[in-house]
């Protein structure tokens, strides 16, 4: 369908959905899944660009390229962001961390190979 503004294909949507899903990732997952997390998420948007490069779609591929050296760029003040989220995280936490409704599957792979189109047929 694609977003109220932008249009599925526009390549300023497919930018914006990879650098804020990667800057996410880095603010946010915990350490104990950051590096595989990342390792993945690399993998899977160098496919991603591939994909929209052999299908003639090189706007796309140039804003996921454009997404990923804005995120690079951005590293250190991402870092600060992740630092200063586990500062408040810590402040307010009661208890272990609770992994229970965490998903150990990678929904991509349901998706593309899978075929599983809707969330609630996982």
């Amino acid at each position: 369908m694609g977003g109220g503004t932008l249009d599925y294909d526009n390549p300023r949507k497919t930018f914006l959905n990879f650098r804020n899903n990667l800057a996410t990732i880095i603010k946010n997952d915990s350490k104990r899944f950051f590096l595989f997390v990342i390792l993945i998420r690399l993998i899977l948007d160098g496919v991603a660009g591939l994909q929209f490069l052999l299908k003639g779609r090189w706007r796309q591929t140039i804003a996921v390229l454009q997404a990923h050296f804005q995120v690079y760029l951005n590293i250190f003040n991402l870092i600060d962001k992740r630092l200063t989220n586990k500062k408040l995280i810590q402040k307010v936490k009661i208890g272990k961390m609770n992994w229970k409704g965490r998903e150990n599957r990678f929904i991509i792979l349901d998706y593309f190979i899978m075929g599983i189109k809707k969330y609630k047929d996982l």
